[in-house]
């Protein structure tokens, strides 16, 4: 059993690529979002899902249109406590299932 939820809580780490996910509050996300806002290489962020009471997303460049960008991207989690998306769904490594999320 305690295989099973160690496993469970590796799979969006694992999922979203060989680097760390950074746990930070949701106005931290929001400043990391907005930080190339104003340059020429403004960066898109990504829900990725929610699993295990964490809200998962992905900061990518906005220029980078390469099939690698995900993978290159800055991943985070938000505690789901913080209501940091108003409709969660499960976390997915379906890229296409991601969306975009607008920092407020």
């Amino acid at each position: 059993m305690l295989q099973r939820i160690l496993l469970a809580s590796l799979i969006p780490i694992s999922i979203l690529g060989c680097a760390s996910v950074k746990t930070v509050t949701k106005q931290q996300l929001a400043q990391l979002a907005i930080r190339n806002a104003k340059t020429s290489f403004p960066e898109s962020v990504y829900y990725c899902g929610s699993t295990e009471g964490y809200d998962y997303f992905v900061i990518v460049s906005a220029i980078d249109e390469s099939p690698q960008r995900f993978k290159n991207g800055h991943r985070y989690r938000i505690n789901s406590a913080e209501q940091s998306v108003s409709q969660q769904f499960q976390f997915t490594q379906d890229t296409t299932q991601w969306r975009d999320y607008r920092v407020q």
